[in-house]
């Protein structure tokens, strides 16, 4: 079993889970579905492989990335709609300059999704340790790489949550 991708599979549940709670942050959890993917696959086999605490401490690390580069990833794909030219509803958004628009005022703001980031990363280290620590105490992680098959899966996983999502899909 690749620990990595299991990591990255629950990641990314839990932040389908955060789009169904009725707090009104739907959004957030479909912008930090790839970011905490990403981060999930990274820091999975520290999370399974150590103990209970360092699960723990990894889930807070995710948490607190999590808020900072879900405003990239909303600046990055701003800029890169606006250099394609797929945005159909003009002004200011057709403009690249209102990516670094959003990038220095989304920055800051992303702090305030630290509330929900902060437990739903704890709660992936420790559903990470409970799940994967025992295959990963009896066969060590080595270096995996994402290949395309994971790909494949993980945009037919995101686009499943985004189709569950009501007004989104």
């Amino acid at each position: 079993m690749n620990v990595r991708f299991a990591g990255l599979l629950i990641a990314v549940g839990i932040a389908f889970v955060v789009v169904l709670l009725p707090l009104g942050f739907s959004e957030i959890g479909l912008v930090g579905a790839p970011v905490v993917g990403l981060l999930g696959w990274w820091l999975a086999p520290a999370a399974a492989g150590g103990s209970w605490r360092l699960a723990a401490a990894c889930g807070l690390g995710m948490g607190t990335l999590a808020a900072p580069l879900g405003a990239v990833a909303v600046a990055y794909l701003s800029l890169i709609t606006a250099l394609a030219g797929a945005n159909s509803v003009g002004g200011a958004l057709s403009d690249p300059t209102y990516a670094l628009v959003i990038a220095v005022i989304g920055l800051p703001y992303s702090a305030l999704v630290l509330p929900i980031t902060l437990p739903a990363g704890v709660v992936w280290g420790v559903a990470v340790r409970a799940f994967l620590g025992r295959i990963v105490r009896e066969r060590p992680v080595d270096a995996s790489s994402l290949g395309v098959a994971h790909v494949a899966i993980i945009l037919v996983v995101v686009a499943i949550g985004a189709a569950l999502v009501p007004g989104v899909g």
